[in-house]
């Protein structure tokens, strides 16, 4: 019998992955792609009935969830009356679980039309690798390639990647005035400062808008961009200014890399509105949670909308109706999705925050040059604090324009943490 999360742990990943299918009513119960701690919680927490919804089964119900669960005929005799049926079922769901494990898995376990599709999807040509060829040849083929994706594979958290702009920018691309895409370049090719930046994790300045990019490799075969050199690289480009560890997304660097996104993701938390910061606790083990610390991502292509999943938006645009700003109109008609303006984005604006202007920023650049145009009634001298999500720009500068507020931005977590499925039951830091 599988009674708690141990003996779903002792099964392989394909053994938990037939199981959740056999168990599964429908294919919105539970994804089958997830990892083996998630499938097993679902099995244990979701499919092992309290004594009330079981007395609720059919006795057939009953006798089929029994004999699913259980590892052999000794466990539980499916001849009993459906009382001692339930009873042994509820039996399971009181078992103590175990504390969460990171479990690897390999690519042998995974199946083989999976393993296909994966070498499908990474090799440049078809002389590269005959899909044809046995699993572990693929396999062996997937290891000498380095891919994060491949031998051995650590199903833990993931975090989307992430870019914030001032929503006047938003504006400008809806009206044409900018192009419509996450820019990197000028029209010559040109790299603008450093490039389209992404954050691996929410950050709570530089804008209101948030992007949030879809959890796939997107990324992975862009060129990058390396903001000590200012030089364009063939990789993508990862790291973080302050703990100067930048390097290219290729060869050795990609298992180093991946496993500092593994760290970065599972140590990823709600922040603190008590927390705060400089730039220097970046270099420490602890950084309290606070995510402009996580690793940045250079590149050096303008990149498209269609590899963004949903775009959070401010809530006081549309209910803020004191509030005078360029264009309202046609602003609250776009990101309530009612007028499709920007291909690829639309129906994916999600409000949130504050219904108040007054409530969503904690600080602004005091040499921000539109903020009268677009930020009208708020005053300068107000918003200067430094805090939770305001990083303290001494000693070490601040590039940011703004940051928004304890409310706003846990409003924003709790819609990026609930849409990113493996981060749903993160818990607030105190």
């Amino acid at each position: 019998m599988m009674s708690n999360y141990k003996d779903c742990h002792e099964k392989n990943y394909q053994e938990v992955r037939k199981l959740c299918k056999k168990v599964r009513k429908s294919t919105k119960d539970i994804n089958l792609r997830l990892d083996k701690k998630s499938l097993c919680d679902w099995l244990v927490k979701e499919k092992v009935p309290t004594s009330s919804s079981c007395n609720k089964k059919t006795y057939q119900e009953v006798r089929t969830l029994c004999k699913t669960l259980r590892k052999s005929t000794n466990d539980i005799n499916l001849n009993h009356d459906k009382k001692t049926l339930c009873n042994w079922l509820v039996k399971q769901s009181t078992q103590p679980s175990l504390p969460h494990q990171t479990e690897p898995i390999s690519c042998n376990e995974r199946p083989y039309k999976e393993v296909q599709r994966l070498c499908k999807k990474l090799r440049k040509n078809t002389k590269d690798i005959n899909l044809n060829s046995d699993k572990k040849t693929l396999c062996d083929w997937l290891f000498k390639n380095n891919h994060p994706e491949t031998a051995t594979i650590v199903n833990n958290q993931t975090l989307r990647w992430t870019h914030n702009m001032p929503y006047e920018i938003l504006l400008g691309m809806i009206r044409k005035t900018y192009k419509r895409y996450i820019r990197c370049c000028d029209e010559s090719g040109a790299v603008l400062k450093r490039g389209a930046q992404f954050r691996y994790g929410l950050d709570s300045q530089y804008g209101d808008i948030m992007f949030v990019m879809n959890n796939t490799s997107w990324w992975q075969d862009k060129r990058g961009y390396d903001v000590r050199t200012n030089n364009i690289t063939k990789r993508p480009m990862l790291g973080h200014v302050f703990k100067d560890n930048f390097a290219t997304y290729d060869g050795e660097n990609i298992k180093t890399i991946d496993s500092r996104l593994l760290e970065e993701a599972n140590n990823y938390t709600y922040r603190s509105p008590n927390v705060s910061g400089d730039g220097t606790e970046c270099m420490t083990v602890d950084n309290n949670g606070l995510s402009w610390c996580n690793t940045q991502l250079h590149l050096s292509e303008n990149i498209d909308f269609k590899h963004v999943d949903f775009v959070l938006a401010p809530r006081w645009i549309v209910d803020d109706s004191n509030i005078n700003i360029p264009h309202r109109d046609l602003l609250i008609k776009v990101l309530t999705n009612k007028l499709p303006k920007l291909k690829d984005l639309n129906g994916k604006f999600v409000l949130y925050g504050p219904s108040s202007i007054h409530e969503h920023y904690q600080w602004f650049n005091p040499g921000y040059v539109h903020m009268e145009d677009y930020y009208p009634t708020l005053k300068r001298n107000l918003y200067k604090e430094y805090g939770s999500t305001a990083r303290d720009n001494n000693p070490l500068g601040n590039s940011s324009n703004m940051a928004v507020s304890t409310i706003a931005f846990t409003a924003a977590e709790k819609i990026y943490m609930t849409r990113t499925t493996n981060l749903a039951e993160k818990r607030l830091r105190t």
